[in-house]
């Protein structure tokens, strides 16, 4: 069933993607501002991404948050050519690029996610190894990003707040559960 969960959260993010392209397209148009509600595709936009989100949640009764959740990453894959799409032209070059990065990232890490649903455990070693390279990561992407401009400050940046995501994760020591973050 894990495969069925994966599906629905793909289907999910993208609307999602499509979602977010319509509004997005339409904020560019008009504006963040109140007249955006009488717009119908800023709407139709705000629908399809909660249905998006519909179906994230309905992936999650069929498979682990382990791996419904990185598929919603996809929605960025999805959302370049959407975009371009919209606009009427073709992904720049480094839009294609970094979905081509996001994609094979995502497969990469579906083809670690176990078969059936398995409780992480980690000796409190281990824990501690897992923050201190995630602290690592965020310290050093940070001092970089601050000594860099433009796309490669973004990036640096991302990455960082990427590694900080997995200070939330939730690790099983000595047979008691304590947040590791």
């Amino acid at each position: 069933m894990t495969w069925v969960g994966m599906l629905i959260a793909l289907a999910g993010a993208l609307g999602y993607a499509l979602g977010a392209a319509m509004q997005q397209f339409e904020v560019a148009a008009e504006g963040a501002s109140l007249s955006l509600v009488r717009r119908p595709r800023w709407w139709v936009g705000g629908i399809i991404s909660f249905s998006g989100a519909c179906l994230h949640a309905v992936a999650l009764s069929f498979a682990p948050l382990v791996a419904v959740q990185p598929i919603s990453v996809a929605t960025l894959v999805f959302a370049v050519p959407l975009a371009a799409f919209m606009y009427g032209r073709r992904p720049y070059r480094a839009e294609i690029l970094g979905s081509i990065a996001v994609a094979v990232g995502l497969l990469w890490l579906m083809l670690l996610v176990p078969a059936h649903n398995v409780t992480p455990v980690l000796s409190d070693g281990a824990a501690l190894a897992f923050i201190a390279v995630i602290a690592a990561i965020a310290l050093v992407t940070q001092v970089i990003a601050s000594r860099v401009h433009g796309p490669a400050k973004a990036m640096l940046l991302s990455v960082g707040a990427g590694g900080r995501d997995g200070e939330r994760v939730h690790v099983r020591t000595g047979g008691r559960r304590r947040d590791a973050g």
